[in-house]
């Protein structure tokens, strides 16, 4: 009797092993893809997933640029980063008119106004790598 409990315990192993190989594993494959790329590929937004990505590497790299930009590039930057990720400027403008940074931060992301999160990606993406040069 002890050797057909053996047994069994190496059925059920080999069991294990095949639906996890065979079953688990692509599932949870699939599930990664359901929740990345499908959405993507079904609403044709396979540029967009590419742009985010060249996008998110882009911020990384504006913050090890070896030079400091200038002000107006530092305001285009700023201006194209809101709009890609937080869309148009809402709201009103900043109430207390000696604060001129957020003024100026205010109108240089107004300028970008009915721009769409892609094309301000592009933009951004563009802009960090001429300063990389």
């Amino acid at each position: 009797m002890g050797a057909n409990v053996m047994e069994s315990f190496k059925i059920n192993k080999q069991v294990r092993f095949w639906l996890y190989t065979y079953w688990l594993k692509p599932l949870f494959f699939l599930i990664g893809l359901y929740h990345s790329i499908l959405p993507c590929i079904f609403t044709g937004n396979i540029y967009s997933m590419e742009i985010k990505t060249l996008f998110e590497q882009a911020v990384a790299a504006s913050k090890t640029l070896a030079q400091k930009p200038d002000n107006a590039t530092l305001l285009k930057l700023y201006s194209l980063y809101k709009q890609a990720t937080e869309g148009d400027a809402g709201g009103d403008a900043p109430s207390n008119p000696f604060d001129f940074v957020a003024a100026a931060k205010y109108n240089a992301w107004q300028e970008q106004k009915g721009k769409t999160a892609d094309a301000a990606m592009q933009e951004y993406v563009d802009l960090v790598n001429s300063l990389k040069g």
